[in-house]
């Protein structure tokens, strides 16, 4: 039976975290109201307050109370299980939203499994380690973008699953654009692309035996609301869906069921069929065939032209030493290219 819980760590956090609720309106609410709501002192509202600015949550205070600078949804395990299909619900045994966490993905790689062939979803508002490809840090403001990870125990081995970042990252373009986003891409071998602007990635994890049984992760970053402001950290051009879909309201936990959908199907599927048939499937997302692409390995950089991909997912490219194959690294377009 699909469970579905919530996440907030201590009795402190735990206010904090009530308050925001309150607040996720966008609506100017009273310091006294929120006092009896919350069963504490003024004074305790206000450093509660404190600690919202602190989560880098903009709070408008006044003399008639305080105020989120913009209003949150906040992600809902109800709502997000509305938008799965009855299959799909069938076959995840918990759904855990955290308030705050290191990492989605983390915390499915340290969870104990017993029931095989279930699956096992983690978002959070905000991570404090988010993570992706090559170590990176993912940027994870709190409630602004979609941090989620999905975990499933199969009987599978690890080695079963080469390409599976590609398979997933098509899924998700598809998903998003059967929502009405056009104009997404997908860059070898897991990163969202709008135009030339990063709105989402893809990271995939493993845990187990050679020969299986595996526990295997697949996350997603994707960016849905992003705050514009000048500490952003984010050390690439990156776009929002917000901004793609000018205006239009668009709902996180609609977002996440529906992918979450997407993800669960594919993974399924390509546990039996495997990398078979991705490759034409790839060219329909594939804007990189027939460019220049710097490409980054350890601590050397070459230049080559992108043919397309081979039965095994790696990329590839040709140079001054002919065809090869790119297996990992970091594919950029030469012109953007600054190192």
């Amino acid at each position: 039976m699909l469970e579905a819980y919530y996440s907030a760590g201590s009795d402190n956090e735990l206010t904090v975290y009530r308050l925001l609720d309150l607040l996720a309106d966008g609506k100017m609410h009273g310091g006294p109201a929120l006092a009896r709501e919350l069963g504490i002192s003024r004074s305790a509202v206000w450093k509660s307050i404190r600690q919202l600015s602190g989560l880098g949550l903009g709070v408008h205070s006044s003399r008639d109370g305080y105020q989120l600078v913009r209003s949150l949804e906040m992600l809902d395990a109800d709502r997000i299980m509305g938008c799965l299909d009855e299959v799909n619900r069938s076959r995840i045994d918990v759904i855990i939203i955290h308030k705050s966490i290191d990492s989605t993905n983390s915390a499915l790689m340290r969870r104990q499994y017993k029931s095989m062939n279930q699956f096992y979803v983690c978002a959070a508002e905000h991570q404090t380690a988010g993570r992706g490809r090559q170590g990176r840090t993912w940027h994870s403001p709190f409630g602004a973008n979609l941090y989620l990870s999905i975990a499933w125990y199969c009987p599978v081995s690890p080695a079963s699953w080469n390409g599976l970042a590609i398979a997933c990252s098509l899924a998700v373009a598809e998903a998003l654009t059967n929502m009405g986003i056009d104009g997404l891409w997908v860059k070898w071998p897991n990163d969202l692309y709008f135009s030339d602007e990063k709105i989402g990635g893809i990271l995939v994890e493993f845990r187990g035996e050679a020969e299986g049984p595996c526990v295997i992760v697949v996350g997603i970053g994707l960016n849905i609301s992003m705050p514009a402001t000048e500490h952003n950290p984010v050390d690439q051009p990156w776009r929002d869906l917000s901004s793609i879909i000018e205006g239009k309201t668009l709902s996180r936990n609609k977002v996440a069921g529906i992918l979450i959908n997407a993800l669960i199907q594919e993974m399924v599927s390509f546990a039996f069929s495997g990398f078979s048939g991705m490759i034409e499937r790839w060219k329909s997302w594939d804007r990189l065939i027939g460019r220049e692409v710097a490409i980054h390995e350890a601590d050397q950089i070459s230049y080559a032209m992108v043919s397309g991909l081979d039965e095994s997912g790696a990329l590839l490219v040709r140079g001054s030493e002919g065809m090869r194959r790119i297996v990992a690294g970091e594919v950029r377009l030469k012109w953007r290219d600054s190192r």
